[in-house]
C-alpha cells in the first residue's frame, strides 16, 4: 500500500509501472492505494490502465475518520513510502505505518534513511531493480513482513513516545534560542 495524499512527489506511476512487471510472476499481489490522489498531478485512471492494473490496484480515496485511515494502512502487508524529491520531511504516513506493525520499502534519503534497518527497506533512489527486488522478497517471506512489522511497532513506541518527543523538542528549541 502507498497511504496519505497521493501526488506526485509520491512516486505513484513509478512505483505501479513496476509493480505491473512484478505481478505477472506473482498474480496473487494487490497494491491498495489509500487517499486523496491529486487529480492536477495524478490520473490514477490512465495509469491503472496504461499498466493493465484494472484488477490488482485499489484506490480507496479520501478517509475522513483517523481510525479508519489507520485500518487501511494495517490492511496492507507492506507500506510503500517512496518521495521523490524529498525535503527531508518526516512522513505522517510512514511513522502511521510503523505503528500499524507494517514494514515500510522507501528511498535511502531524507528522514527515511534515519530509519532502523528492522522496518524499513532502504533503496537507491529511483532503482527500478532494487524496487522490484523488495517487492518480490516481500511477496516470496510473508514472515518477514510480519517480523519487521513486530519491529516496526517497538521502534515507534521506544522512539516516538509524546513525552520523548516533546522534550526533545524542548531541547532542541533550547538550543536554537
Amino acid at each position: 500500500a502507498t497511504v496519505g495524499q497521493l501526488n506526485r512527489l509520491k512516486q505513484i506511476e513509478w512505483s505501479l509501472k513496476q509493480f505491473a512487471s512484478v505481478r505477472q510472476e506473482f498474480p496473487q499481489a494487490h497494491f491498495l492505494l489509500v487517499g486523496q490522489a491529486l487529480t492536477a498531478e495524478l490520473d490514477l485512471p490512465a495509469i491503472i490502465a496504461r499498466y493493465g492494473l484494472a484488477n490488482a490496484v485499489h484506490h480507496i480515496g479520501y478517509v475522513e475518520d483517523p481510525a479508519d485511515f489507520l485500518s487501511w494502512t494495517a490492511a496492507a502487508d507492506v507500506v510503500i513510502a517512496l518521495r521523490q524529491p524529498t525535503l527531508g520531511e518526516t512522513s505522517a504516513g510512514a511513522l502511521n505505518a510503523l505503528a500499524a506493525a507494517r514494514p515500510l520499502i522507501v528511498f535511502a534519503q531524507g528522514w527515511y534513511d534515519e530509519l532502523a534497518d528492522s522496518v524499513a527497506l532502504k533503496l537507491p533512489v529511483l532503482d527500478e531493480d532494487a524496487f522490484k527486488r523488495a517487492l518480490r522478497h516481500f511477496l516470496m517471506n510473508p514472515d518477514l513482513a510480519r517480523t519487521m512489522g513486530a519491529a516496526a511497532l517497538d521502534f515507534v513506541q521506544e522512539n516516538h513516545k509524546p513525552a520523548m518527543v516533546v522534550a526533545r523538542y524542548l531541547t532542541f528549541l533550547r538550543e536554537v534560542m
